[in-house]
């Protein structure tokens, strides 16, 4: 089901005015902050929330970056492959460290670009997993492969001056399987920070293959605080 303006206007006032009551502390790198909580769609396992960003990463160049798959497969060591199942929807496979069996997502995704009432700047996007027989009928899924269908993602991205970003995402899935709590912890733990540097590297060769690139929006929400 599409998501709604309202969802991406709720999500934006969350960056402009995040509430961190019910977030505990996690682990911190020089540009990030991670927090992480009980989540609401599974108990037993955290959502987490990052907060930071980049001084030398333009918001404009990272939102496309992030959700470029066919650029991603040259930088991202955990993706196996992805297809593009129309809709905003996409049929994505990772790899998981052995002897765990690989994972593979049917989501789908969307990003807005976004501007408040004093003109700040930002793209917003929003995933979360696919229910709908209809669009799961068109993947076909490896053998072994371990289906991940309790997953969601919420971010923003706002510039910060003409050369940086700030960020805020909001994180979840559950892997499913028999896989330990000390190796979920251990994984959340290095596995976002390894995320973020790679993804960092990424903006930087892509900005610097496509100097002057500027995504042109449909349309843009302009929201209220």
């Amino acid at each position: 089901m599409p998501f709604q303006t309202d969802d991406f206007i709720d999500f934006a006032k969350q960056f402009v005015n995040p509430d961190l009551s019910s977030w505990q502390s996690y682990v911190e790198t020089p540009e990030f902050k991670v927090y992480r909580r009980t989540s609401d769609r599974n108990s037993s396992l955290f959502e987490y929330r990052i907060i930071g960003g980049w001084k030398d990463i333009p918001a404009r160049i990272l939102s496309h970056v992030y959700l470029d798959l066919a650029y991603r497969k040259s930088w991202d060591k955990h993706m196996i492959s992805y297809k593009d199942l129309g809709s905003n929807t996409f049929h994505y496979l990772i790899k998981y460290p052995w002897p765990m069996s690989n994972r593979d997502y049917v989501y789908e995704i969307q990003k807005k670009e976004m501007k408040s009432q004093d003109g700040k700047r930002m793209w917003a996007i929003l995933g979360d997993s696919i229910k709908d027989p209809q669009i799961l009928s068109q993947v076909t899924h490896e053998k072994g492969v371990v289906t991940i269908d309790n997953y969601a993602q919420r971010i923003v991205i706002a510039a910060d001056g003409d050369k940086g970003s700030q960020v805020l995402m909001d994180y979840f899935d559950d892997p499913k399987g028999n896989i330990p709590t000390a190796v979920i912890n251990w994984a959340a733990k290095t596995g976002v920070p390894g995320f973020m540097k790679s993804l960092h590297q990424a903006c930087i060769k892509f900005e610097k293959e496509h100097p002057g690139f500027e995504e042109q929006s449909a349309d843009v929400i302009e929201f209220e605080l």
